[in-house]
C-alpha cells in the first residue's frame, strides 16, 4: 500500500509540474501577444489545478480522520475566479 501511496503521490507532483509548465507556456507566448483564447486558458488551467485532487481529499475527508486543505483550494479558486472577472471586465473596457 506505501508504494502505490508514494507511485500516486509522485504522479500528482509530476502533474503540478506539467500544469505549471503549460500555464508558463501560455502567459510567455500567447498572452503576451494579446491572444483572446490565452485569457480563458489560463485560469482553467490553474483552477483544474485545484480541482484534480478534490476527489481524493473527498475520500481521505470519508475514509480517514485525516483533514485535507480545504480551505487552501477554496480560496485559490476564488482567487482566480476574482482575477479572471477583473481581468475580462478590464479588457472590456480598454
Amino acid at each position: 500500500l506505501q508504494i502505490l501511496v508514494l507511485a500516486l503521490i509522485k504522479t500528482a507532483g509530476g502533474l503540478w509540474v506539467a500544469f505549471t509548465l503549460s500555464v508558463c507556456v501560455v502567459l510567455l507566448i500567447p498572452f503576451r501577444r494579446g491572444q483572446r483564447w490565452a485569457l480563458w486558458s489560463v485560469p482553467l488551467l490553474i483552477m483544474a489545478q485545484f480541482v484534480a485532487p478534490m476527489p481524493a481529499m473527498t475520500l481521505v475527508s470519508l475514509s480517514t480522520p485525516a483533514t485535507p486543505p480545504w480551505a487552501f483550494s477554496f480560496f485559490g479558486l476564488g482567487t482566480v475566479l476574482f482575477a479572471l472577472v477583473v481581468t475580462v471586465t478590464e479588457r472590456q473596457r480598454g
